[in-house]
């Protein structure tokens, strides 16, 4: 099932912020094809953001995201601190811009 792939990306996705101190609410497994996935909440990093390890702990600092959640980090020079989302956010930088994100809190349908 393709959406086990996709599940496993969002999953090591989350993986990478939780050690950089976010915490993830669970959300319930979803069957496809007799296949359980946990596809939320959905987090996509951008190769400029998340190149390695070492570069997501250095931009992200603690926070909170809810089950129903969508997190995009996307461009190569963004710092999150403190951030709670219970919704949807996208965050872009273009190349050259810094965008730095602090105690932001989103909730939005």
């Amino acid at each position: 099932c393709g959406a086990s792939g996709e599940a496993d990306i969002y999953n090591c996705n989350r993986m990478l912020l939780s050690l950089a101190g976010i915490e993830f609410e669970d959300s319930s497994p979803l069957t496809f094809h007799d296949i359980k996935i946990t596809p939320f909440p959905m987090v996509v990093l951008s190769a400029a953001f998340a190149s390695t390890v070492a570069n997501v702990l250095r931009r992200v600092r603690g926070g909170r995201v809810s089950a129903r959640s969508s997190l995009v980090l996307q461009g190569e020079d963004i710092t999150v601190q403190g951030l709670e989302l219970d919704g949807a956010l996208v965050i872009r930088a273009v190349k050259g811009a810094i965008v730095r994100v602090e105690g932001l809190k989103v909730s939005n349908a």
